[in-house]
């Protein structure tokens, strides 16, 4: 089978650790399934998934020893991109290190938000990048009361 992922319904449930307020579309299914097996392979770095409230969530990404000017974040068509260069790898460190257990590689991670997500804020606090995103419905989507027009 080699490199290839094999879907079954026992590993089902990890769509739902980077797909933020629900199910994926259909049509987003493929590049959901892309995003599965990159997590499957890579898992750095290690991140939380909080739901908030109906409609809002906040992902926490663990980045002890990232420099926040470095990180991106982005949002396009949907997918919420968080990544970073290799200008955060100091390859001129001199430091003598006994054990490098802080690992500041280049990196890039992607989260599927829910239909209508929108990033509302992105904070970076001890290390760690809280990212609150929230669904935003248009006008047209949200409930109406229509006035009944009495005519005599």
């Amino acid at each position: 089978m080699g490199n290839d992922l094999l879907i079954t319904t026992s590993n089902l449930p990890l769509l739902r650790r980077f797909t933020l307020g629900g199910p994926a579309f259909f049509e987003n299914m493929l590049e959901d399934l892309n995003l599965l097996q990159q997590r499957t392979t890579d898992n750095f770095p290690p991140c939380n998934i909080i739901e908030l409230d109906k409609g809002k969530h906040r992902v926490e990404i663990a980045l002890a020893g990232f420099d926040p000017k470095n990180i991106k974040i982005t949002v396009e068509n949907g997918l919420l991109t968080v990544s970073t260069t290799s200008e955060e790898i100091d390859e001129h460190d001199t430091q003598n290190y006994t054990w490098r257990g802080i690992a500041r590689r280049a990196f890039t991670r992607q989260f599927r938000l829910m239909e209508y997500g929108t990033v509302i804020s992105a904070k970076f606090t001890n290390g760690l990048l809280s990212i609150d995103t929230e669904q935003v419905l248009p006008d047209a989507l949200k409930p109406k009361e229509i006035k009944i027009e009495c005519i005599s």
